[in-house]
Order: C-alpha cells, then structure tokens, then sequence
C-alpha cells in the first residue's frame, strides 16, 4: 500500500479524479501549476498526515479538508488562494500550518479552533492581522514557531505589549507604519526573532525598551551593556522614509544580511555621535560589530554618508551590493 507519494515540479494542472489511497500519509504536490483540485480529490485518504501544496501560484480554490482528520502538517505557501475552506478550521490535529506570500488571502477566521498548532507562518501573506486574531494567537498554548506581517499598525500594538510572543516570533514584519515621533520596540518581543523587516513606513526612529517598566532607553547615548539580539539573522529595511541611522543593529552580533534601500534620509548606518560610547560598550560586552555578515546592500539611500568610522573585520563577507549612494565616498574595510 502506498504510504507516501510526491508529485513535485510536474508541471500538474488539474487533480480531478479521488485518490483511492487508504494507507497514504503523505503527500506532495508542490511547485506545480495546479489550478484546479476537485472536491473528491482527497475524500479517500482518510490517515492522510502531511500535506504540501504550496509553489502553485495559479491556486485559488482549495478542496474540502472534510475527510483528513489526521492531518497534522499543511503548508499552503506561495499559492494563489483567496480563502481558507470552513472545515480547515475542524482540523484538530493540525500541527504545521504554513500561509506564508498567500498574498491574495486577506483574511483568516476562528484560529483559536486549532489548538494544537505549534507552527504558524504568516509572513508576507495578505491576511489582515486584526487585534482580535492576535489574541487568538496569545491563546494558542503549544504554538513555538511564529512568523507574522503586521500592517497599518493594526493588531501591533498587543503584540508588542505581550513578551509571551517572543518565546516564539521567528521572524516579525512592520509593513505600511506611520509613527511620527518613534516606535518603541521592547527588547524582550524580538530577542528571539531571525529576521526583522521593516517596509513602506514613516518612523523617525527606533526606541528598544528593557524588560521593566522604568528602563526604556534609546539605542543610543545611555546604550545598553546587555542588549544583544543574538538570534537575530536577517534585517530588511525598504521605504523607511523617518529613519536616519540604524544603531541599534551594532547588537545583533550574528546578523548575517543586511538590506537597506529607499531610506532617503538615512545619514549613517551607525550614528557617529554616538560610536565613541558604543566602541566602549562593545568591547565590555564581547562584540564586534557586523563579524557575521555575509551580503550587505544598500541602495537609493541619498543622504547616507557612512557606514562606521573605524575599518571593520568583515570576516564573512561574500556580497557587497551598493547603488546610487553618492554621499557614501569610502567603506570601512579592514584590509588585514
């Protein structure tokens, strides 16, 4: 009896006929061009456990979810979707549920019905994040896997008022933000994050507050010695219109790529002013600014005139990529 099967990358268009595979657990469909699944497709597979039919752009509609009772593992990335079937939501085992770059799906219903998900990727899909589903979030018990967009400020400030998230918020996204004097992050919700993204937002400034209530301080002149997001792999900044430098990343000592474009009033990387403090502070605390990254852009940046002052050990360094940078007259390349 066939107990798994994997169609990937031929190119299927159609899955009409049912599947008469009573032993059958797994199954792969992904990076075709499905366009079509019919609802019988998968009534007939009744111990079916994973499921991939992500990498099918051209996949609006879903079939019934009815008959998979046992499914613990859905990854629907990458597909054209438009909404999730009401019985996905009776699917009680489901473990692994994967919605990342749905991009046409614009909502997602009654999550706290799948109490048992340990993972939930929601990064870069459509679905408004409302507070209401950040609370369902908060009350999933078992969930340790988080990747989320928030946008339009919606649903962002629970999030980052509740340190629980950080536990499990692997990667966090800030889309569309307007903040006219400047967004407080604490510490504690992306401490555990591997990449942080933020795009398409007005924000004058980044404030990383402590863990308790009367220790917020700005990365800046009263730096932190313990701050350090050592998860921290991937930093994203696209059309941040407010900010004009990005001290902060001098404590993310494993970031490892760093994609700065379109901040036209971004003056240096890290702010100058303040290098004499931090050096101080790096060298108490151990680190040594950006000795992890591996591909560095940074591109339509006018205003930007340096990146640090002092040659750094760019020990990893694989890919420079710099455009349309005129202010920007001389690296700091550590020639040993």
């Amino acid at each position: 009896a066939v107990r798994r099967m994997s169609l990937i990358y031929n190119q299927i268009e159609e899955a009409c006929e049912s599947l008469h595979c009573p032993k059958l657990e797994t199954l792969l469909l992904r990076d075709n061009r499905l366009r079509k699944i019919s609802r019988e497709f998968l009534s007939h597979v009744p111990i079916l456990m994973v499921l991939d039919l992500s990498l099918n752009p051209n996949l609006i509609e879903l079939p019934s979810f009815s008959h998979l009772y046992s499914l613990r593992y859905l990854n629907l990335s990458c597909t054209g979707i438009t909404s999730l079937p009401d019985d996905l939501y009776a699917l009680s085992n489901l473990l692994y549920l994967n919605l990342e770059h749905t991009y046409m799906l614009k909502r997602i219903y009654e999550i706290h019905y799948l109490p048992n998900l340990e993972v939930l990727k929601l990064y870069a899909s459509g679905i408004d994040i409302s507070d209401k589903l950040v609370r369902q979030i908060q009350a999933m018990k078992h969930l340790y896997l988080l990747t989320i967009t928030l946008r339009n400020s919606s649903g962002l400030e629970i999030f980052l008022g509740d340190t629980r998230f950080s536990s499990y918020t692997e990667g966090l996204t800030l889309d569309e933000q307007s903040y006219y004097q400047s967004l407080k992050v604490p510490l504690a919700t992306i401490s555990s994050s591997r990449f942080l993204e933020i795009q398409d937002s007005h924000i004058p400034k980044i404030e990383i507050e402590g863990s308790s209530s009367n220790e917020s301080e700005r990365v800046g002149p009263r730096v932190r010695r313990d701050i350090s997001f050592i998860n921290l792999r991937k930093v994203r900044l696209d059309n941040c219109t407010g900010l004009k430098d990005l001290t902060w990343l001098v404590f993310a000592p494993h970031l490892a790529t760093l994609y700065v474009v379109c901040l036209p009033n971004i003056e240096h990387i890290i702010s100058r002013s303040e290098e004499s403090r931090l050096q101080e502070t790096c060298e108490l605390a151990g680190v040594i600014p950006f000795r992890e990254l591996e591909f560095l852009t940074l591109r339509n940046l006018g205003q930007l005139k340096s990146i640090y002052s002092d040659p750094l050990l760019f020990g990893k360094l694989k890919e420079i990529n710099i455009k349309s940078c005129p202010k920007l007259t001389k690296l700091p390349l550590d020639s040993r």
